[in-house]
């Protein structure tokens, strides 16, 4: 089993996950993408995404990037250890990409980053204007929590 594996297996299974719907479309080491669908329900006031739900996308995003290419430990547990975030820009009624891309591995800690784009422009560089917010520098612990047995 991968990291990548492990995280097909807990993104779907995590409740907060699932409320706000995020999905895996890519959970290659090296760059993850995840996909938040827009839901009136996590809006702030009008059609303004709430900040909070593209944080826990941010926060979810580099946890997946930190596992994509990690070692599998015999049991599993993680933590975020610290997260700087940046909001550019409003998001109104659409769905939001996180794209993580890890910049150090260490021995139990990992630094990533990640960007929160519209669909519009899904790659890193294509485009600031779609730029919603940035973490700037994250640190994930790798030794996740035991996974759920099925249910």
């Amino acid at each position: 089993m991968t990291g990548s594996d492990v995280m097909a297996q807990f993104l779907p299974t995590s409740p907060l996950v699932a409320k706000l719907g995020i999905v895996a479309e890519n959970l290659a080491d090296g760059q993850v993408r995840l996909r938040m669908p827009w839901d009136p329900s996590n809006a702030t006031i009008a059609d303004m995404v709430h900040g909070g739900a593209i944080a826990t996308l941010a926060d979810v995003t580099v946890m997946a990037t930190a596992w994509a290419g990690a070692e599998v430990p015999g049991e599993l547990r993680g933590v975020t250890v610290s997260m700087s975030l940046q909001y550019l820009a409003p998001a109104r009624a659409t769905d939001l990409i996180g794209v993580g891309h890890v910049l150090r591995r260490g021995h139990s800690l990992v630094h990533c980053d990640v960007d929160v784009l519209t669909p519009r422009r899904h790659t890193r560089g294509e485009g600031r204007r779609d730029l919603q917010a940035r973490v700037i520098t994250r640190e994930c612990e790798t030794s996740a929590r035991k996974l759920p047995k099925n249910r």
